[in-house]
């Protein structure tokens, strides 16, 4: 910090680009290297997101293939701002044609969805080595994007739609951030059912969880449900609301099976 600046610190990452690596395996990585490869990525959004940071400018020349270990790196933070910041109206919209999404390009509110957008797109890259469709060419033709199952064998239906999902051109209709809270007593379950970047151990000894999560199924519900109680949401409401119902539920159900007296 000086005269009033902030300065950003960067490390300086020995590697080549996520997109020079792709080419040099093929122009396609399978499924399951994808998915090792990213998740450190995944995991350095998720830290960030956590503080109201957005990254805005993933894509594959922002990430970094380290060559000590191979992990990967994200990299120019030169965009990043904090969550639904004002004074974006007065700025230029920063975008990478086929990793921004079209809240992007019309500066409207911004959070960690532009992110997951970017995050699912440089997967849809790394999967098949080509440039997603750009969102005005997803407007003009909406059937445009890329059959990833013909296009490399080991992505499965259920890959393919959650990619899909991450890349709803509707911010709305990808997957929300979800905010769970876990007694002490249930760190043991947590910590096995969850990756640990994704989980904040509060003061009071309870462990905060923060993931993307579908809420348009009852399987979260279920999950926690599972916990007897024990488990509380935090957010979104929808998933509150929605908890709160399927226990009704679930109360109602248990009472119509018990015997009659």
């Amino acid at each position: 910090r000086g005269l009033g600046d902030v300065y950003k610190r960067q490390e300086y990452v020995e590697g080549r680009t996520l997109t020079s690596y792709v080419e040099e395996h093929g122009n396609r990585l399978d499924l399951p290297e994808t998915l090792q490869l990213l998740a450190p990525v995944a995991a350095a959004l998720t830290q960030l997101h956590r503080t109201d940071v957005v990254h805005r400018d993933v894509k594959p020349d922002n990430i970094m293939i380290r060559s000590k270990d191979q992990q990967s790196v994200l990299l120019d933070f030169g965009a990043a701002r904090i969550a639904d910041d004002s004074t974006l109206s007065n700025s230029a919209a920063i975008v990478s044609a086929g990793y921004a999404p079209i809240e992007q390009y019309n500066l409207s509110s911004m959070d960690g969805r532009i992110d997951e957008y970017s995050l699912a797109a440089t997967l849809l890259y790394t999967l098949t080595g080509k440039r997603p469709p750009d969102v005005m060419q997803r407007l003009a033709q909406p059937d445009c994007m890329p059959p990833l199952k013909s296009l490399n064998p080991s992505v499965s239906a259920a890959a393919e739609k959650a990619i899909f999902k991450g890349m709803a051109m509707k911010a709305d209709d990808r997957y929300p951030e979800v905010r769970l809270r876990f007694p002490a007593g249930l760190a043991f379950r947590v910590y096995d059912e969850f990756d640990s970047d994704a989980i904040t151990e509060e003061p009071d000894g309870s462990l905060t969880v923060t993931a993307r999560m579908p809420l348009d199924d009852g399987w979260l519900y279920g999950y926690l449900l599972s916990f007897g109680g024990a488990a509380q949401a935090l957010a979104p409401e929808q998933l509150k609301t929605g908890l709160a119902v399927y226990a009704r539920q679930a109360a109602k159900s248990y009472e119509k099976d018990l015997p009659a007296d």
